[in-house]
């Protein structure tokens, strides 16, 4: 899978894999430009983990977005099972990533590109 920076997670969680994030603290949506000055949208997302009692903040980017939904009630959007599977292969449209989350159904998008801004343990 081509995500940037995937390292900084998995060298803090062994054996990473998408449905270690148990929910979302925080997300901003907003519009930038790409590399030829094109509006572009993108969404920072902050997801929380306890793996093996280790407790994480984890920022991670999403890059131009497309047919983004969001299903919350309640003060914490709790994840069921998130996954990100690449769909780049599938040759059916241009993008790359199909964001979800399998199991509550609370978060559903594609997006060009992935980049994990950071990782950081919380007491």
């Amino acid at each position: 899978m081509r995500i940037q920076n995937l390292a900084l997670l998995q060298s803090r969680i062994p054996n990473f894999t998408w449905s270690n994030l148990e929910c979302i603290s925080s997300f901003k949506y907003y519009m930038d430009k790409n590399k030829h000055y094109e509006d572009i949208s993108m969404l920072d997302i902050e997801f929380l983990s306890n793996k093996d009692e280790i407790n994480l903040r984890i920022q991670i980017r999403f890059k131009e977005i497309e047919s983004f939904s969001i299903n919350a009630s309640g003060k914490i959007i709790q994840l069921g099972i998130f996954d990100i599977v690449d769909i780049k292969e599938d040759g059916w449209c241009a993008l790359n990533f199909w964001i979800r989350d399998i199991e509550c159904e609370v978060l559903n998008f594609y997006c060009n590109a992935i980049e994990v801004i950071s990782v950081d343990q919380i007491d």
